[in-house]
């Protein structure tokens, strides 16, 4: 055991006297006490509310849009372009917590066509639309689709279905604490709600240098903001600086150790060529789980400080940030062994970061676009309008077997080819996985932070993923990494 110390002490004092550590600690104490400067104010009732149920034009929907089958639990999602819009709104302030007060207020269903724009049978569009697509009610399929199952018929729409679709959706997205939701007239509906589940729904003010700069352009639901903070900034910009200083500092570790009198003195020492080189590389791992215990500590503990919010989501970054710094320093270490050259493994170990890097990030895209629906999309332009057409969809608006056969909308987004996913779902099967890896520690983050609809939208529920299977395999290529280049050092003569 002292020989492991004294190897991780001299590797530790490598890696410390070197200046990148030193500014790294700077850098990470800055942006702590920035973080520490920023000043969350909540925002009234009447304000909160429109944040919370945003007005949708266009093709970038809000929560309430985004539907998955099987009430919530499917694991596709489909976007229906209508908007919700609060109005009338009553909001009485139950005590000193304004997150807590009483709200009343009538959501307004309307549907959205091309642009934003909203479409009516007195409002009818000029060119190529395909008519009966674009005159669907969106909001109706999408209360239809949430009912459903996966496979199977869909449900007939009733205004009952529509009231628990609404008071489920604004608890799972807006996390609003639902207790009535009542039919009005049309598509209108009153909803009753006593605050909010959580504080961190609801929206927030925030400033910057303790009230100094106000931020007013993001007054979001304070979890969304802390979300922003960590995994955004921290857990994404923050993780790619940790590691690439730990690639550049470590990578000359190895080189340094096997050249020329230094390697000498070493394998007199009665310890195994194994050991040896493994002690060294833990002694690289311990250089960047420093790094990242104070970056990421003391941003949790900052946030912390400042909102009372104490999620534990960022901690867990520490561990996989180290884990995956873990399967950078293994290639770098047999590079180290083998070419002996700092530079050569440095460039080597960002190539083969970089490569892994984009198969994850090509694979994660095309599965969520396989897992994506739009519906109710406009036709694109192109197709003559049918009045004919029209006036059966006026006709058999009710008639919900009408209904699912007119679904289908060719015209719709593009699915990915078959074959690419295929491909790349092979590619990402026999790397590190390293994106996956990425993903882990994006929704320990999201998980205590972000609303199931929020996170939904994020694209966190539209792949599941294995755990064990991701770091198996990347354990795996650690043990092969770190064998070859043990079987090298052994075998080779200095």
């Amino acid at each position: 055991m002292g020989k492991f110390f004294a190897m991780l002490k001299d590797s530790l004092r490598e890696a410390i006297d070197g200046w990148i550590f030193t500014v790294m600690l700077i850098l990470s104490a800055l942006v702590t006490l920035l973080v520490l400067s920023i000043s969350y104010v909540p925002v009234p009732a009447e304000q909160a509310i429109k944040k919370l149920i945003p007005e949708v034009r266009g093709p970038n929907s809000g929560g309430l849009q985004t539907v998955s089958p099987d009430r919530g639990q499917g694991s596709k999602l489909f976007i229906y372009f209508f908007n919700a819009a609060p109005e009338e709104l009553n909001a009485t302030a139950t005590g000193d917590d304004v997150t807590q007060s009483k709200m009343e207020f009538v959501l307004k269903i309307t549907s959205l066509g091309m642009g934003g724009m909203e479409v009516g049978a007195d409002k009818l569009p000029k060119g190529g639309f395909d008519v009966q697509n674009l005159f669907r009610d969106p909001f109706k399929e999408a209360v239809r689709t949430w009912a459903s199952p996966t496979t199977g018929d869909k449900v007939a729409f009733t205004h009952d279905l529509a009231r628990e679709f609404l008071k489920t959706q604004l608890r799972a997205t807006c996390r609003l604490n639902v207790t009535e939701v009542k039919h009005v007239a049309g598509s209108n509906y009153k909803v009753t709600a006593e605050g909010v589940t959580t504080r961190l729904a609801w929206p927030h003010k925030p400033s910057l240098f303790f009230g100094a700069v106000p931020m007013g352009f993001l007054e979001l639901p304070l979890g969304v903001q802390i979300h922003l903070i960590e995994d955004t900034l921290i857990n994404g910009l923050g993780a790619w600086v940790v590691l690439m200083a730990g690639v550049i500092v470590t990578a000359g570790f190895i080189p340094n150790m096997v050249r020329k009198g230094a390697v000498d003195l070493l394998i007199t020492k009665p310890m195994s060529r194994p050991a040896i080189l493994f002690y060294k590389y833990l002694g690289g791992l311990t250089f960047v789980f420093l790094l990242a215990l104070v970056a990421y500590g003391g941003i949790w503990v900052a946030i912390g400080l400042r909102t009372g919010i104490w999620a534990p989501g960022i901690l867990y970054c520490i561990p996989g940030v180290t884990f995956y710094f873990a399967i950078l320093y293994a290639f770098s270490t047999l590079l180290g062994v083998v070419t002996r050259n700092a530079l050569v493994s440095i460039l080597l170990t960002i190539g083969f970061w970089f490569v892994v890097w984009i198969i994850g990030t090509v694979h994660n895209t095309l599965t969520v676009l396989d897992n994506l629906e739009i519906k109710n999309m406009p036709a694109r332009a192109g197709a003559k309008a049918d009045p004919k057409k029209a006036e059966k969809a006026e006709k058999v608006e009710n008639d919900e077997k009408a209904a699912d056969e007119e679904e289908r909308n060719p015209n719709g987004p593009p699915k990915p080819p078959a074959r690419l996913v295929s491909v790349f779902k092979i590619l990402n099967s026999l790397t590190p996985r390293t994106k996956d890896l990425s993903t882990l520690t994006s929704n320990l983050i999201s998980r205590d932070l972000l609303s199931e609809g929020e996170q939904r939208q994020e694209g966190m529920k539209l792949r599941e993923i294995n755990w064990y299977e991701v770091l198996g395999v990347a354990g795996v290529y650690i043990v092969v990494f770190l064998g070859i280049a043990m079987l090298r050092f052994t075998t080779r003569s200095y």
